[in-house]
């Protein structure tokens, strides 16, 4: 849970250093399983969205068909939690 933290801190403060590995860090951040770190890292997605919002638009695809994927997996808790990440997304990526 410190690295996502220290993930939410890099996007509001330090965008040069994350851009460079923006991708990756999307797809670590998706992939959490653990029930106890997912909404954690919900979080992390939206404070994302909403701090790198146009190198978020790059990859709002990806991150949307991953959680929307993961709907079907969990439970409504964690679907609240991803519908938070899919409306900071909404929000902040361009209409194209």
């Amino acid at each position: 849970m410190e690295c996502l933290t220290l993930v939410r801190s890099l996007a509001q403060n330090h965008t040069d250093i994350l851009l460079p590995k923006l991708h990756g860090m999307c797809l670590a951040v998706v992939k959490i399983l653990r029930s106890m770190v997912l909404r954690t890292s919900m979080t992390t997605l939206a404070h994302m969205s909403s701090h790198l919002w146009r190198a978020m638009d790059a990859k709002a695809e990806l991150v949307a068909c991953m959680l929307l994927h993961k709907v079907g997996e969990s439970n409504l808790f964690n679907r609240e939690d991803k519908d938070l990440v899919l409306g900071a997304m909404g929000q902040s990526c361009s209409p194209n």
